[in-house]
């Protein structure tokens, strides 16, 4: 494959993955209860939208899928500009398999939780709720990773752009106060309100970088 075909497959990977985690973001059911939430209120809240958590977390599933299309594409070129024997991006790549891995995995509780609400015990569904919120919060570490070994090349080679560096950097900082969510309940808990920015601010990422290598003027590696 060309240099051209891996850029357009990697953004055009990376547009649709975007796309479809946040579709599936978007379908999942609101106001997800906390840590200090009742069984029997999980199973309610589970019963409640349990096609749309289903369907959410497929599709989410999918986008997830696609992710791994995106980085061995960014590993090959950023690899490539980066030169032999392109550690940090190898690390960046590696890193990010291990993220996509545990987002796999918390989407898998999603899907038991709604077979198990029902008719399974209530405090089965409230450890599988919980199990996911703890899984995706965990894969902030390699996420750390990944994102400050792909800003490194990138802002040293300003490839695809200096400024995407800098945004992978911020990818980076923006996963911290998920490491740090630690208390039961309140902004710094598993389902707190700064536990969901790195996400957010990933995906911005994620969509910026994709149009870049679709549309953007630098020479492809």
């Amino acid at each position: 494959m060309t240099g051209g075909g891996v850029r357009r497959l990697t953004a055009g990977s990376g547009l649709a993955a975007a796309a479809l985690v946040a579709l599936g973001a978007l379908l999942a059911p609101s106001n997800p209860p906390g840590f200090d939430a009742l069984p029997e209120q999980v199973v309610r809240w589970t019963l409640d939208d349990r096609r749309r958590l289903l369907v959410a977390s497929a599709v989410i599933a999918v986008g997830l899928a696609l992710l791994v299309v995106f980085y061995a594409g960014l590993r090959a070129m950023v690899g490539r500009a980066e030169g032999a024997p392109a550690m940090l991006a190898t690390v960046g790549y590696a890193s990010f398999l291990v993220v996509i891995a545990l987002a796999l995995i918390g989407v898998g509780f999603s899907q038991v939780q709604a077979f198990t609400a029902l008719d399974g015990s209530p405090d089965t569904v409230r450890t599988l709720h919980e199990a996911r919120f703890v899984m995706v919060n965990l894969s902030a570490a390699p996420t750390i990773v990944s994102a400050a070994a792909f800003a490194v090349v990138m802002v040293r080679t300003a490839f695809p752009a200096r400024w995407l560096g800098w945004g992978s950097a911020l990818v980076a900082l923006a996963h911290a106060p998920e490491l740090a969510a630690l208390s039961r309940t309140g902004v710094l808990s598993p389902t707190g309100g700064l536990a969901q920015l790195g996400p957010f601010v990933f995906l911005v990422w994620l969509l910026c970088v994709s149009v870049t290598l679709l549309f953007g003027r630098s020479h492809v590696p």
